[in-house]
């Protein structure tokens, strides 16, 4: 039983951030579970101190440890992940366990917030073409590579065309994503209360092809 298992190290002031190259974090991962070992992630998922507590380091010399509290881990403080640490121990523990599906964000009981829909473009070859959403509820902001594309709106039924970018030439795995925003739910007209949902009904099509996530 491995107890703490470092992605990486804690940062003080005055220094470098602490990295550690993630296949090199993957491999340590993977002679550990090739014994049958357990492992706790220290830390799995970044975040900061509780008030300042932060500590110190006096190895050497006195050097206070910053508030945010990163270690460089698999899962940042807000929720993302680091995308080559992440799957490069997602692949090692898919050699030794099953992983879990991922969930069906069709169907979430979130009242308010934003909800993001991403979609792989394998040879992406849709520059021109509309894109076609038959029900959205209220606002998809469309990006592209992270490049804003356009607004989507439930009161307006044009589609939406794709813009050109130098960017796609070299990249053969783009990735759509649309912001999907609730605006607002209907609180007096009584036949509309219970007409509320908010999202997509439908997957999204890009010219003739249909999207998945």
């Amino acid at each position: 039983m491995v107890m703490e298992y470092y992605p990486d190290w804690i940062d003080c002031e005055g220094q470098r951030h602490q990295t550690v190259d993630s296949n090199i974090f993957a491999e340590g991962v993977d002679k550990i579970l090739k014994y049958n070992g357990s492992i706790n992630f220290y830390m799995v998922f970044g975040g900061t101190n509780f008030q300042f507590t932060n500590g110190s380091d006096r190895t050497l010399a006195y050097h206070p440890i910053i508030t945010f509290y990163d270690y460089n881990a698999i899962i940042t403080e807000c929720g993302d992940a680091y995308p080559t640490k992440f799957k490069a121990v997602r692949d090692v523990i898919a050699k030794y366990l099953p992983l879990p599906t991922n969930p069906n964000t069709g169907v979430i009981t979130k009242s308010y917030g934003y909800i993001l829909y991403s979609a792989q473009l394998k040879n992406f070859i849709g520059l021109g073409e509309p894109l076609l959403l038959s029900w959205i509820q209220d606002q998809g902001v469309v990006l592209l590579d992270e490049m804003v594309q356009g607004v989507l709106e439930w009161t307006e039924k044009d589609p939406l065309t794709l813009i050109n970018s130098n960017f796609l030439k070299t990249n053969p795995n783009s990735i759509l994503d649309i912001l999907m925003e609730n605006k607002g739910r209907c609180c007096s007209v009584l036949p509309n209360l219970g007409c509320n949902f908010k999202g997509m009904k439908s997957k999204p099509r890009l010219g003739p092809r249909e999207l998945g996530n």
